[in-house]
């Protein structure tokens, strides 16, 4: 399977396509793609994403989704700070396919009203269409496990079961905490080291004495603390009176330090960060 992202613009005209990328879904049936498209019309672009299998056929589509669209939730936001950090949003848009697909999408829109669609996420119930039910001949007994989904082919696809209505009802409360849990998911993409090559988080955490290294550890640390952290207001608080003094002293080291030492304190069950 491959998963297609384009942008459009409203009269129909492809603005950018992604290289087709190989979906491979994880034991939860979701998957995670960086995009990094920019939309530079906010009001007159539109994504799209679809998935093909080995043939060509689409699985599932999510039609053109637009920002103007009612269905998008914000999961964080960030203010003008002292030191000249521009605004951003941090928005997601869930779109409920055919075949029990979901498609989420994950966008950074600035407040010059420029946007970035940062990340594709894919997301597969257990439900099975019922073009694919097998003769009961063929049927293999079900042991009550996990719903096994192939990642490269539906030629053999699971049999149905009654779990299959326990797993909507889950579907359906996650979807319900989407917001905290997309949030989640993110900070744990933040975390990692490929964001300190990502340009736009540079510019967000240089500080006014110019030293971008040290203030993207800072700013990947509040980040990855406040999706995992037992009370997020104190984080945020605590981040934000550490990293404004830090711009204005230059004392990013025991900034970072004590960013740090102060959300290590409120997380349990987490071990060490890597600096």
């Amino acid at each position: 399977m491959e998963l297609h992202v384009s942008a459009i613009s409203s009269e129909g005209e492809n603005l950018s396509s992604l290289e087709p990328m190989p979906v491979h879904l994880s034991s939860s049936n979701e998957a995670s793609f960086r995009c990094m498209t920019s939309l530079d019309s906010v009001r007159e672009v539109f994504m799209q994403a679809c998935i093909r299998n080995e043939d060509g056929l689409i699985l599932c589509d999510s039609g053109p989704v637009s920002l103007r669209d009612d269905d998008w939730t914000c999961l964080s936001s960030c203010g003008t700070f002292g030191s000249g950090w521009p605004a951003y949003r941090l928005l997601c848009c869930m779109r409920d396919c055919e075949n029990g697909w979901t498609l989420c999408f994950d966008v950074k829109e600035r407040s010059d009203s420029t946007s970035l669609l940062t990340y594709v996420r894919v997301v597969r119930s257990c439900v099975r269409p019922a073009s694919d039910v097998r003769p009961a001949s063929d049927e293999k007994p079900d042991d009550g496990g996990e719903c096994a989904l192939s990642d490269r082919s539906t030629e053999e696809p699971v049999s149905p079961a009654p779990e299959d209505v326990l797993a909507q009802a889950q579907l359906a409360n996650a979807k319900a905490e989407f917001p905290r849990l997309e949030f989640e998911a993110q900070a744990e993409i933040w975390s990692r080291d490929q964001l300190l090559a990502d340009q736009d988080v540079e510019t967000i955490s240089t500080d006014a004495t110019g030293t971008t290294a040290h203030s993207s550890r800072a700013m990947i640390a509040v980040r990855f603390y406040r999706g995992k952290g037992s009370d997020l207001s104190d984080v945020r608080a605590k981040a934000s009176e550490v990293l404004m003094k830090a711009s204005t002293s230059g004392e990013l080291d025991q900034a970072l330090q004590e960013i740090l030492t102060f959300s290590s304190t409120i997380v349990s069950g987490f071990g060490q960060v890597q600096k």
